[in-house]
């Protein structure tokens, strides 16, 4: 996926799409500044680092990292980072007990897709070395404009996991796995539910509540970029109703 630039009221955004296969990660530059949104898997460091150096950054200029929760699949490069360049870290404080343990929290079924569900959590990436954050974020809401990131935020919406949080800038977002693409190639741009949620009626409401926003553009841990009218579409088609919990 290639470089996107995006231009908002006051000024220039760029978002650069730096995962790999199903697993995404973002460096998004801000006036000169970078940062990065989730790191991958363990394992795949050098790929997600040769993937920010394509897109002409230069790791060390990256000031920044912004944790959307402490899943295996979202904070494997974490250490990486720490340890060669120095990198501070942001993680909401419902993520410390799994990043201190290096091991993600239980997981339950988040789609009415449950045996694809249950195929997936066979395979989802559950152990990561341990880290401590450099920044714990312990309010629902924090502005970055001080770490050089100016009208970007920081909001808790927990749902999918304890100490889920987007980024907000502009008019896009940065959902992580509060909502997904679809795993088929050629259709990542197709909105679905994610396959695991702590609490499913409340990443549905966290849904609805961002789609009265003004985001045009939802970048997710997986698949993607959503289109928000898509996203509409695809929550009035599909209502979280008591039927959700059936297979």
């Amino acid at each position: 996926m290639s470089s996107m630039p995006i231009l908002l009221a006051q000024q220039s955004v760029e978002v650069h799409p730096v995962g790999y296969g199903y697993y995404n990660a973002y460096v998004v530059k801000c006036k000169g500044n970078a940062l990065l949104v989730d790191t991958g898997i363990h394992g795949k460091e050098k790929k997600l680092v040769k993937n920010i150096k394509k897109a002409g950054v230069n790791p060390r200029d990256i000031t920044l990292i912004v944790l959307t929760h402490s899943h295996g699949d979202h904070v494997g490069g974490v250490t990486r980072f720490q340890k060669r360049y120095k990198t501070p870290v942001i993680l909401h404080k419902g993520g410390l007990a799994a990043a201190k343990r290096g091991t993600i929290d239980s997981l339950k079924i988040g789609t009415p897709k449950v045996k694809l569900a249950a195929f997936i959590h066979r395979k989802v990436h559950r152990h990561f070395p341990p880290f401590s954050p450099s920044i714990t974020m312990y309010n629902d809401t924090l502005r970055l404009d001080k770490y050089g990131f100016e009208g970007a935020s920081l909001i808790a919406v927990g749902g999918h996991s304890a100490g889920s949080l987007i980024l907000s800038i502009g008019d896009i977002v940065f959902a992580g796995d509060l909502v997904r693409g679809s795993l088929v190639p050629g259709f990542r741009k197709k909105p679905a539910y994610h396959f695991f949620a702590d609490d499913k009626r409340e990443v549905y409401q966290r849904i609805l509540t961002l789609l009265e926003q003004n985001y045009t553009i939802w970048y997710v841990g997986h698949g993607g970029p959503l289109d928000a009218s898509k996203i509409r579409d695809f929550v009035r088609d599909h209502p979280l109703v008591p039927s959700y919990d059936t297979p």
